[in-house]
């Protein structure tokens, strides 16, 4: 069982919510990952899978996030995207623990596009 109190918990931190059978990922950001994964939870009708997160830091914010994968932007819900492959790389990425400096360079060439 995962204790969702202490999961990132402090930090400000990007998050990738996963709600299976729908395609689709929520990024929003918390100071406490846990708590926003079981509110989440409670008022979701799909099952939720936290993915990854990654710490919000100089060059890295939700919003730059949100910038890069606009192209994927499901218009009828509030930081949900789409499942497409410039996500699925990013999150690969997150969780391979590719260097963060290599993260930001990937997120800002797809901010200019």
């Amino acid at each position: 069982m995962v204790r969702y109190s202490k999961l990132c918990s402090g930090v400000a931190h990007v998050y990738f919510i996963w709600a299976m059978g729908t395609g689709k990922v929520k990024i929003g950001k918390s100071v406490n990952v846990g708590k926003r994964m079981k509110v989440l939870s409670k008022v979701s009708s799909h099952w939720l899978v936290l993915l990854c997160t990654l710490r919000e830091q100089s060059g890295i914010s939700k919003q730059g996030v949100h910038q890069a994968l606009r192209h994927l932007k499901d218009a009828g819900g509030n930081e949900w995207y789409f499942l497409g492959d410039d996500l699925v790389a990013l999150i690969e990425m997150i969780i391979d623990g590719v260097s963060i400096t290599k993260i930001k360079l990937w997120l800002v060439e797809r901010q200019q596009i």
